[in-house]
């Protein structure tokens, strides 16, 4: 098993296409807490243009990154987050810009499905007390 096989099964996420490298995560202050953030780069293979739905014949190319900075579950109870780098892409065919997707986070979101459920989770827990 790859670490970031690893680190997303202990982070209980599931997207392949999600790579962590050796320094994955570092403490930092956010906000003036202490955090954990976790580094990772999301890159998919497109295999055709999700805009003009042409066949990826080398019309599909890289155009960049972006990174987003993901509020997750907490870790060892300190605040974390998931710092992802996105890669940007470029159609030749249809000349649109696109970001690789995961099913980590929804489009232009900055909290983690994850967190959504344990909030979901907690409160329902509450209510049926």
């Amino acid at each position: 098993m790859s670490i970031s096989n690893s680190i997303l099964k202990s982070l209980n996420m599931e997207d392949k296409n999600v790579i962590f490298n050796e320094n994955f995560v570092e403490n930092r202050k956010i906000k003036g807490k202490k955090v954990l953030v976790y580094k990772g780069y999301l890159k998919n293979n497109y295999e055709y243009c999700p805009v003009c739905g042409c066949i990826n014949d080398n019309s599909i190319l890289k155009n960049g990154t972006r990174k987003s900075l993901i509020k997750i579950p907490k870790v060892s109870e300190l605040i974390s987050y998931l710092e992802l780098t996105k890669q940007k892409y470029k159609c030749n065919m249809c000349n649109k810009r696109f970001i690789a997707k995961t099913n980590i986070v929804e489009y232009r979101c900055r909290i983690s499905n994850n967190t959504k459920y344990s909030v979901i989770n907690y409160v329902k827990d509450i209510l049926l007390k």
